[in-house]
């Protein structure tokens, strides 16, 4: 897919949309909460990639998992936006999984995860503070402790998951 301002892209106003693609297979539990993490970074390394042009044609693109689901992102000139839009989630549907990137994101998240014992006091206390407000949602500990778990966080697992979340 080739991406171009063209003439006159200018002329149009920017737009944002955000879809949340609310389910329960997405939050509540450490493997929901990893396991959508994991795929949230993998759609993201594979439209990396596919959509790398988009930012040059005033586009812009983000995944992410949200406690009540999914949450895909597009923005830039409105011209561009539904149709971004529309490729994140059907890029989810089909989304291929490869045992190396899987094992890549995966040890980047468990990094993250164990960094975040290693925070700052006042960052632990905000954290413990919105984790207790923001009730249910998963503590970073409890995550981690998936992660970790080489049985419980495998590549056959994320499949599962992938078909949950479809």
């Amino acid at each position: 897919r080739a991406w171009h301002l063209g003439v006159g892209g200018f002329a149009r106003p920017k737009a944002s949309a955000l879809v949340l693609l609310r389910t329960p297979a997405a939050a509540g539990t450490a493997r929901r909460v990893v396991l959508s993490s994991l795929a949230a970074e993998l759609l993201d390394d594979t439209l990396g990639t596919a959509l790398a042009a988009a930012p040059d044609a005033g586009a812009g693109w983000s995944v992410g998992v949200h406690p009540g689901g999914l949450v895909f992102q597009a923005s830039g000139y409105s011209q561009r936006v539904q149709g971004l839009a529309l490729e994140l989630p059907k890029a989810l549907a089909s989304l291929e999984l490869d045992e190396e990137r899987f094992s890549l994101h995966r040890e980047l998240l468990l990094k993250a995860l164990r960094n975040r014992r290693e925070e700052r006091p006042l960052w632990q206390a905000q954290y413990e503070l919105s984790f207790a407000m923001s009730r249910p949602t998963v503590h970073y500990e409890h995550a981690l402790a998936f992660a970790a778990d080489d049985g419980a966080c495998s590549l056959a697992a994320l499949r599962s998951h992938l078909d949950d979340l479809r």
